[in-house]
């Protein structure tokens, strides 16, 4: 059996090694992505750099399947897609739906703390859920987190990667709804231009810059996004920026349970509250 994660051949481009470790389920099974004529396709992650891969594994019993191999790992390495760039209206629509589930966590005192792109799961219909609720934390009562370097560096807000005595709240997740921003709006991850993990610690914990605001968005776009951005005693909570004139085009309800029965109603979503609520139920 082999996994078609790499060859050796020497017309292949060359490409920095991985270390791969499959993802499992709880009876310790690989998880499978799914089944194509050469072979089944597996998640696995990189010890390294943590980046998820889908890993093509093949039976070699089949001679003929080597070439099959080689000629789609030609093809894939020859592809070089760049991320689209989200047009201001999109750019406004998800915003706006990511504020109002994060004012629905708010709400219930959950922080989410990894919030970025690849956690937006978006359906046919534009509507937005938020995934992957692993790095998340209940408040209890008055008490803030204190825990550091929680979630994905580039969407990482200061007040994460040095916490301070009295500790954090929402308003890192405000943060991280910037960085998702300015990933819409370019098409390629926040700090892409920062040399390496050290020098971006530093320009977060000691600087505490965000990343830069693209200069060619609307006024009223980077007004968002420096709010986004203010220190965390007076950045804005979900809450507030859904009033931000950004949304004026955007017709909003104003009660985050109209939104809940809306969306439970034709079946929306759904997961994503009982997901939520379970968190609730268990914390």
């Amino acid at each position: 059996m082999n996994a078609e994660c790499g060859s050796s051949h020497s017309s292949m481009p060359f490409t920095p090694p991985i270390d791969l470790e499959f993802d499992r389920d709880q009876q310790g099974q690989r998880i499978s992505l799914g089944q194509g004529a050469y072979g089944k396709v597996y998640l696995a992650q990189d010890r390294i750099t943590s980046k998820k891969f889908a890993v093509k594994e093949i039976p070699m019993r089949n001679p003929s399947h080597t070439e099959v191999v080689e000629n789609e790992i030609k093809t894939l390495s020859t592809l070089n897609h760049k991320n689209r760039q989200l047009s201001e209206a999109s750019i406004r629509n998800y915003t706006r739906q990511i504020l109002k589930r994060l004012q629905y966590l708010h709400g219930n005192h959950i922080l989410h703390r990894d919030i970025k792109s690849a956690n937006i799961h978006i359906n046919s219909r534009g509507e937005i859920k938020i995934a992957d609720f692993g790095t998340s934390k209940r408040l209890a009562g008055l008490h803030l987190c204190t825990e550091e370097n929680v979630g994905t560096l580039q969407y990482m807000c200061p007040d994460v990667v040095l916490v301070t005595p009295i500790g954090y709240g929402s308003e890192v997740d405000i943060w991280s709804v910037g960085c998702t921003v300015i990933e819409m709006a370019t098409g390629k991850r926040p700090f892409h231009n920062v040399a390496n993990g050290y020098a971006l610690l530093f320009k977060l914990g000691k600087e505490k810059q965000p990343s830069d605001i693209p200069s060619e968005l609307s006024d009223t776009t980077k007004d968002f996004l420096a709010k986004c951005f203010e220190p965390s005693h007076r950045r804005p909570s979900a809450k507030d920026l859904l009033n931000h004139p950004l949304f004026n085009a955007i017709r909003v309800s104003d009660s985050s349970s109209s939104l809940q029965q809306s969306t439970n109603d034709d079946g929306v979503m759904v997961f994503e509250y009982e997901l939520i609520n379970l968190f609730l139920e268990n914390n």
